[in-house]
């Protein structure tokens, strides 16, 4: 289960959910779409063919006129049970509020940005559980620094993110204290889909594992927009991927 959280985050992370204004409008995708429904399966083989098994998440977009995601709702399952479901709402890129359910407890967290036109901009993370984090976001060039920090002002978390000329995300990495906690290197084609992700560094205290997941698009809508893609990890299918996109 955990490794598959960890891929979802991931996911949203690509999609430009972060409360990050390089984010792609309409996450990449052409024909102006009004909002987008990925459900992922775990991927199995049945005779010889990749066949659909049971669905692990399912992740919801809707998209402003301009193109910015202003709603995802992520659903989490595990041997095809609910786990947890995750809604964020956004404004111009820039995430404002989120709301996270399990079965044993629910948090509201809001979010409030400073200096949204400078290269160093501040979130600030207040949640219902009584949680605050700070998030210090410094950017230069294509390369951005996000920094967490508690209520006393102590650094709990570290990422360093690049991006290509159309803001993908080409390499993502999570700082620990002395060490690389998590390091990953993506490639995109020229229609910005992804195509490769290599983990090259998992530690223990993180979820997923170090290889090399490629990525095949089956099938696509007369805009062009892939509808089915299939996953492998290190050479073996592991997850299936379909889309249903209204216009």
């Amino acid at each position: 289960m955990k490794k598959n959280l960890i891929l979802v985050v991931f996911a949203c992370i690509i999609a430009g959910c972060s409360g990050d204004i390089k984010q792609q409008k309409f996450i990449g995708m052409s024909g102006n779409p009004k909002s987008v429904k990925e459900t992922v399966y775990e991927a199995t083989e049945e005779f010889g063919e990749i066949v659909e098994g049971d669905i692990e998440e399912s992740c919801y977009y809707e998209f402003d006129k301009e193109g910015f995601v202003v709603k995802t709702i992520s659903i989490h399952c595990y041997d095809g049970d609910t786990i947890f479901i995750a809604t964020d709402k956004l404004k111009k890129g820039y995430l404002e509020e989120s709301y996270y359910v399990s079965k044993s407890d629910s948090i509201l967290t809001a979010y409030t940005f400073k200096n949204r036109d400078s290269k160093t901009k501040i979130m600030e993370a207040k949640s219902s559980d009584g949680g605050f984090t700070t998030s210090v976001i410094e950017t230069e060039g294509k390369k951005e620094v996000v920094t967490d920090k508690n209520s006393e002002g102590k650094t709990t978390g570290k990422y360093e993110r690049y991006f290509d000329n159309k803001g993908n995300i080409i390499e993502y990495k999570v700082l620990g204290k002395d060490k690389v906690d998590y390091w990953t290197k993506l490639t995109f084609d020229n229609k910005s889909r992804l195509t490769k992700k290599e983990v090259i560094v998992c530690s223990e205290n993180m979820s997923g594992e170090v290889g090399v997941y490629t990525y095949k698009y089956e099938e696509a809508d007369s805009k062009g927009n892939w509808t089915k893609s299939v996953e492998y990890f290190n050479d073996k299918p592991s997850h299936i991927t379909t889309r249903e996109i209204l216009y």
